[in-house]
């Protein structure tokens, strides 16, 4: 039976529903009930057999599960298929170099809230530190190419205008900055990003460029294409939900860039740092995290192409990215027992007939309030 429980535990992770201890050890009661009945004498498995379950299976082992949204657990091998015959055409025809082809990304500033650990005095009991907070959003738009080139980046504030006292923390050159209603790209930001991303791009670069990026709303419509057209750039959109899978930014360098974000605040806090990160000191910080985290890497940026698959273009390699999420990380091809199948409903829960009822006479979901205050009391007996 421990077994049984075994693959059970297998077919879990690789539908991509890991189980945890607990859920284990309410099966494995499950199945002690039915063997052995439900009577005062049995008792219950504890955590504990949990434990001695998990020596006499040295296959299993206990593993912190990353979250990721559903959606991003159903990209498909034919959608992978389908964007890399889509964008090899691109490099073949326009015998494209590793200096044209670009990925373009958006990021924001924000600090991880998380414990650490600190050197306090031996038996304190609540050692805590103050943490200045941005309270604004700020949007970083990156690109780099698959050459190791990093654009400047363009930084999206919220509002209408810029004091200068901001642009004067600029630090990297060849940034700008903008603005937009909630601190959000749309449309427009975009389209003014491509003019910035054209003008940054060396003129000795052979047009037209490859830009392979998300197609959200706000990164393409018909206005987006039409300029991009004028400015020589073919837009090619990755897989929906797939853009930690293909996306050289998310994959390699976002994660160093959050990192140096989080080293720099920290530091601005130990120097004194207000209780609340103003403008001028976010794009300080921010752009002191830029040059040290992506800017300064170039190998990351190249290695990041490589490990999508994207530069060099590689279908394999993209289908290797892909793998681990279809099976729930499952190191091997573990074979799955024929008795282990997915849960069905029943015809009888489904195919089934609602009871009859007396016919009523329905009531309005909403009241005209006109000025009056209700209590619950009031609602159920006014007739609408």
């Amino acid at each position: 039976m421990e077994g049984d429980l075994r693959d059970w535990v297998v077919g879990m992770q690789k539908n991509g529903l890991p189980v945890n201890r607990a859920a284990v050890l309410t099966k494995a009661n499950d199945m002690y009930r039915v063997k052995y009945g439900v009577t005062r004498s049995t008792g219950f498995l504890t955590i504990r057999w949990v434990s001695c379950f998990l020596k006499r299976h040295p296959d299993l082992s206990l593993r912190d599960s990353q979250v990721i949204k559903r959606a991003r657990n159903e990209v498909t091998m034919e959608s992978l298929r389908e964007f890399f015959i889509e964008y090899m055409k691109h490099v073949i025809e326009r015998n494209a170099s590793s200096d044209r082809v670009f990925n373009m990304n958006e990021t924001e500033f924000s600090q991880k809230s998380r414990q650490t650990k600190v050197i306090a005095v031996k038996g304190s009991r609540n050692v805590w530190s103050k943490s200045a907070q941005c309270n604004f959003h700020l949007t970083i738009v990156a690109c780099v190419s698959a050459a190791g080139f990093v654009c400047p980046p363009l930084y999206i504030m919220p509002g209408e205008r810029v004091t200068h006292d901001v642009l004067d923390e600029f630090n990297v050159p060849g940034a700008v900055i903008t603005t937009a209603p909630r601190g959000f790209m749309n449309s427009a930001g975009f389209i003014r990003w491509l003019h910035h991303f054209s003008d940054a791009v060396p003129v000795t670069v052979k047009r037209p460029l490859i830009l392979v990026y998300d197609g959200c709303s706000s990164h393409y419509n018909a206005d987006i294409v039409r300029e991009a057209v004028r400015l020589e750039i073919l837009l090619v959109l990755l897989p929906a939900n797939a853009t930690h899978l293909l996306q050289p930014l998310d994959v390699a360098l976002f994660k160093p860039f959050k990192a140096n974000i989080d080293a720099v605040v920290r530091e601005y806090n130990l120097n004194g740092g207000e209780g609340s990160i103003a403008r001028k000191t976010a794009i300080r910080l921010v752009s002191t995290a830029w040059t040290k985290g992506i800017v300064d890497k170039p190998a990351n940026v190249i290695a990041g192409y490589r490990a999508c698959g994207l530069w060099p273009v590689s279908l394999p390699q993209q289908q290797r990215r892909l793998k681990p999420f279809q099976d729930g990380g499952c190191v091997t091809d573990v074979e799955l027992p024929s008795w282990l199948k997915v849960r069905e409903i029943a015809q009888t829960e489904i195919l089934v007939l609602p009871a009859s009822s007396a016919k009523t006479r329905k009531r309005r979901k909403t009241l005209d309030v006109n000025r009056r205050l209700f209590t619950r009391e009031d609602l159920q007996n006014i007739d609408v």
